[in-house]
């Protein structure tokens, strides 16, 4: 078996750039695809510069370790930041999932006086969880909190 320093030379693991390590896979991406990425990755200061040497922010080493995408991830970082990290999981947990207050499709329904019903129940739903404020991930986490307070269990 290969000690680590004959991988690393076959894998060419040292390479300068991130962009030059993908063109050494067996289906490398267009340069332009690298090239917006790191554009796009500086702009969410996931990079420090927008350049192929720049380096991996704390919010990018935070978004790498998270299933959520870097709006998410940044929610997460700054909760952290001003000293509510629990509430900022909550609302990022909630966010990255589908909204329970999607309207439901006419298709679904046979019935017409069943679906105004329905469609009324979900408009209660989120105004009683909004509380007011008209912010969806605001009611959201509204409904994230008695899942917490519970001790998080499945039912």
């Amino acid at each position: 078996m290969a000690n680590d320093e004959e991988l690393q030379q076959q894998l060419s693991l040292e390479a300068a750039n991130p962009g030059e390590l993908l063109q050494q896979l067996l289906a490398p991406p267009m340069t332009e695809a690298i090239d917006a990425a790191v554009y796009q990755l500086a702009r969410l200061a996931v990079l420090t510069e927008e350049s192929p040497n720049s380096k991996v922010t704390v919010l990018g080493r935070l978004a790498l370790f998270l299933p959520l995408d870097i709006q998410l991830c940044r929610l997460v970082w700054l909760g952290c930041h001003f000293g509510c990290p629990a509430e900022a999981v909550v609302m990022a947990a909630a966010c990255s999932t589908a909204s329970p207050f999607a309207n439901p499709s006419r298709l679904g329904f046979q019935d017409p006086d069943e679906f105004t019903q329905h469609l009324a129940d979900t408009a209660a739903a989120w105004r009683f969880f909004d509380a007011g404020h008209f912010s969806e991930p605001g009611a959201m986490g509204n409904m994230g909190w008695p899942w917490v307070a519970y001790g998080g269990l499945f039912l």
